[in-house]
């Protein structure tokens, strides 16, 4: 038994290893980047009850070429939808996209995200479900290149397909549409390896 655990967590350093060395080789081609999303809110509702929200996305990708990226967002927090008692949701999303720069310029970026989403709203209280939301679509923003490495990222809106199912319902909800309005906007930064 003894050899057999050394044997896998020799197997496991070894493919450790691997992706650590991949990353690194990845990383030196200057072609990748991390970063990301932090945000934080506090409302007052009807009842006069304060809400925060929070979110926390952190974001990976690469750069196929100086118009062309792939990348995705992993992230959680606490938000929308609201539960029938008025209490807001954790929650869980992941997000992948392909990116496609339409303006560069030496210091501004205009880029369409295209991608879908998947979140789960877990539910608060055993008398509440959970949800299940999907999206696909595009998202339109903008990058500022404070230098070469580091970059402020706006997104703006979203035009697409969302879809939201409760646990238990026989159906779902859901809607074609375009948003652009302020409660769309989402600020980042970037570091490029």
């Amino acid at each position: 038994i003894i050899q057999y655990k050394q044997i896998n967590f020799i197997k496991m350093k070894k493919i450790l290893m691997t992706f650590a060395v991949a990353f690194v080789s990845i990383a030196a081609s200057a072609q990748v980047y991390v970063g990301g999303s932090v945000g934080i809110a506090s409302s007052k509702e009807r009842g006069g009850d304060n809400v925060t929200t929070y979110q926390v996305l952190p974001e990976i990708g690469y750069n196929i070429n100086k118009d062309v990226a792939i990348g995705t967002i992993v992230g959680w927090g606490k938000g929308n939808p609201v539960n029938i008692e008025g209490e807001t949701r954790n929650y869980l999303t992941i997000a992948p996209y392909a990116r496609f720069n339409v303006v560069r310029t030496k210091y501004v970026d205009a880029f369409i995200d295209g991608g879908f989403g998947y979140t789960h709203y877990n539910h608060a209280h055993a008398v509440t479900s959970s949800v299940d939301e999907w999206s696909v679509g595009l998202k339109p923003g903008i990058a500022v290149n404070l230098n070469k490495k580091v970059s402020f990222v706006a997104h703006v809106g979203f035009a697409g397909w969302k879809s939201a199912k409760y646990d238990g319902a026989s159906k779902d909800s859901h809607v074609w549409g375009v948003s652009l309005d302020g409660n769309n906007v989402n600020f980042g930064v970037y570091y490029n390896f």
